[in-house]
């Protein structure tokens, strides 16, 4: 995904970044990630707002948050660091050296599904996406409610 000039991509670029959105969604398993950013907040949902919550966060994913990972990683090395199976759960560590960051640890925790690997969630320097987003989920529906939050996600996609 390259990131864009001025917010305003060409068509050869939007074209680019939807095939590889596509290409991160297929990867990363958003109905888990969904799942685990609600926490208790999940179970309490009926299956066509559950629904309804992936498909929101598979758009803000794919408008807000890569766009900006391109951003920071574009033109970056990444290097390979280790990788541990344990059943079919996987951690990917790679390092990729920013420069004004510095060294940057980006580990991927994934879950085997048949014969393929889905990433649940990653960590940029051991902040995890999925603990983020929960938390700032729950401090929403705790303090608002379920409504709020799905008006605030609909407002940042509407951006």
């Amino acid at each position: 995904m390259k990131p864009t000039n001025n917010g305003k991509p060409s068509n050869t670029e939007q074209t680019a970044n939807a095939a590889q959105a596509k290409e991160a969604n297929a990867i990363l398993d958003i109905p888990a990630v969904a799942q685990r950013t609600l926490g208790k907040h999940w179970q309490p949902l009926t299956p066509a707002q559950q629904q309804e919550f992936i498909a929101l966060l598979e758009q803000l994913l794919t408008k807000v948050a890569y766009p900006k990972s391109a951003e920071f990683f574009y033109g970056l090395e990444i290097h390979f660091a280790k990788e541990t199976i344990t059943g079919q759960r996987a951690v990917v560590r790679t390092t990729v050296k920013h420069p004004k960051e510095g060294l940057v640890s980006v580990d991927y925790r994934l879950v085997q599904a048949g014969s393929s690997w889905h990433v649940q969630d990653i960590l940029l320097d051991d902040v995890s996406l999925v603990a983020n987003l929960q938390s700032q989920f729950n401090k929403i529906i705790t303090e608002k409610n379920y409504a709020e939050l799905l008006r605030r996600m609909h407002d940042k996609l509407n951006e």
